[in-house]
């Protein structure tokens, strides 16, 4: 598997993505311990789930 890392290591900012996502395989790990494939999938989880979940890390959860 490869996937690359933001170049800034700032959590992302979920208001500024829509419900479309796109495929790319960028990971973050949330609170909940699941892996999300990328910024969108995280933030849309968050914000339109009212998901109480916050940014981990970058890259695959491990726990």
């Amino acid at each position: 598997e490869i996937y690359f890392e933001p170049d800034f290591g700032f959590p992302p900012d979920c208001k500024v993505y829509t419900e479309a996502c796109t495929r790319e395989y960028n990971p973050i790990c949330a609170s909940d311990a699941k892996t999300y494939s990328n910024e969108c999938t995280f933030c849309n989880e968050k914000m339109n789930n009212d998901a109480d979940i916050h940014f981990q890390h970058f890259g695959e959860c491990e726990y």
